[in-house]
């Protein structure tokens, strides 16, 4: 019986048969393969005419052809993916056709996939949420095996993220920059070192830290100190703070916390407060919070960081302002000097209600992994956390959450650390343990850009007869 074959699939034919004639972007991948976790990003817009754009990921075979471990055809026109595997078998491939809605997908609409490479299946994301987890075939090759990532019939590229990569993405423009020119107020108290600063540093100049932030409970809801942790503003919307600072939404549920940016003078209904010599604070209502989802508080906090996003978005002066993310994990090497602040207690004893009024902040330096380990044996983990201190600075209570920022050459301040715990406060054998943000890039990225949640379209996408969805979601393991 003869059938009508419209030019699109024509061309389809053609291009998986005959690539190399109409290759518009090709990353090799031969000297690296794709490891576990690895993010691949294909940003693009989507062909006027009814031409599909592909995406091959390959690897060789064990009889040396080229075996595409994925497929991934975007149909503009048709407003649908099709995603393939196992196409060097002699079996059936696996596909899948995803109806999209032209919402997400239609003819010259710009688009921005992400596939989240895990070592059984790719997981596919477009536009920010999961569409599709694509199981690989078992006889399929490793990963590892991977030696080209390809694009056709695009205008667009793909590339492997990596640390600077997120860094980029994430990271505000512009950030990292403050002010320095401003004297601490003599309301403060004294200006000079005192062995009970943030144990060990002094009142800082204000507009020096305007990425710190105050997360604190609300005046209605406040017994005592409303200050509860610090964080760090990473863009207009978002902070970064530790796990830890919210182990207990039953106690404190978001609904009863706010988040304060460009705070100095942390005492409320007092004649400094909101003083706009020394600061421009604001209260701003918490949208959301990310929790690393495999955050343990025992026996020390592991995977202790967490995002929050505000529910309206900061606009930046002086005292409000970004820092950056690092680039890199050999960014800062032990022995650097590297900034701390928060408005925590002055010493170990102290209770919540004897916290400084004024914004604290002390220079501090970054230990080797073999002393962290010394001072903490098995409780201090490699790649995950890393110590800081000098004989008499340090972070105590109330500073978790809060930043340990360095800076390069340009004088732009990093986000290196997050304040997580310590046995004491200004023991020099016992350095303050901070989160190591650079272990956490990747999940960052993922938490802030990505859902592990499907979203599913309310518009009626039909093919056929009966609508179709990408129905098999698997969550994100981020």
């Amino acid at each position: 019986m003869f059938q009508t074959v419209s030019l699109a699939w024509i061309f389809a034919i053609l291009c998986s048969l005959g690539e190399s004639s109409s290759t518009t972007f090709v990353v090799d991948t031969s000297g690296r393969g794709l490891v576990k976790n690895d993010i691949l990003e294909w940003s693009a817009r989507t062909n006027l005419a009814r031409i599909p754009s592909f995406l091959y990921i390959r690897a060789p075979a064990s009889n040396r052809r080229m075996y595409p471990l994925m497929k991934l055809e975007l149909q503009g026109a048709r407003n649908r993916i099709i995603v393939q595997s196992g196409l060097a078998r002699p079996s059936p491939p696996s596909i899948m056709l995803c109806a999209l809605g032209e919402e997400v997908i239609a003819p010259g609409k710009p688009f921005k996939m992400h596939i989240l490479v895990r070592s059984e299946d790719f997981q596919i994301f477009i536009n920010g949420y999961l569409k599709y987890t694509l199981k690989l075939a078992h006889d399929a090759p490793l990963i590892d095996k991977v030696t080209k990532l390809a694009v056709y019939n695009s205008d667009g590229a793909v590339r492997i993220l990596n640390d600077t990569t997120y860094s980029e993405l994430l990271s505000a423009p512009n950030c990292g920059f403050n002010i320095n020119s401003i004297k601490p107020p003599p309301f403060c108290g004294s200006t000079g070192p005192v062995s009970e600063r943030i144990v060990g540093g002094v009142e800082s100049r204000p507009g020096s830290h305007p990425w710190q932030v105050s997360i604190r409970t609300k005046p209605v809801f406040t017994i005592g100190q409303p200050h509860i942790c610090g964080g760090t503003l990473i863009s207009n919307c978002l902070v970064v703070t530790a796990g830890h600072c919210f182990y207990s939404l039953k106690e404190y549920p978001l609904s009863k916390m706010i988040v304060r940016v460009g705070d100095y003078y942390n005492r409320d209904g007092t004649p400094h407060s909101r003083d706009p010599t020394v600061e421009n604070s604001e209260d701003i209502e918490i949208e959301s919070v990310i929790r690393h989802e495999r955050y343990d508080l025992f026996p020390t906090p592991t995977n202790d960081i967490a995002v929050i996003k505000l529910r309206t978005c900061v606009t930046f002066d002086k005292f409000k302002r970004p820092a950056c993310l690092p680039t890199g994990r050999n960014q800062f090497r032990p022995g650097t000097d590297c900034g701390i602040s928060g408005w925590g207690a002055l010493n170990s004893t102290d209770y919540p209600t004897e916290y400084p009024a004024c914004l604290q902040g002390a220079i501090i330096e970054i230990k080797t992994d073999r002393q962290c380990k010394t001072a903490f044996q098995e409780k201090y983990l490699l790649k995950k956390m890393m110590c800081a201190n000098t004989d008499t600075a340090d972070t105590c209570q109330g500073d978790s959450g809060g930043p340990m920022t360095c800076h390069n050459e340009d004088n732009r301040h990093f986000l290196w650390g997050v304040t997580s715990w310590g046995e004491g406060c200004g023991d020099a054998k016992k350095p303050g343990v901070y989160t190591r943000v650079t272990t956490y890039l990747r999940w960052l990225f993922m938490a802030i850009n990505l859902s592990p949640q499907p979203q599913r379209f309310q518009k009626d996408v039909k093919n056929g007869s009966k609508p179709k969805y990408c129905h098999n979601y698997v969550p994100a393991d981020f």
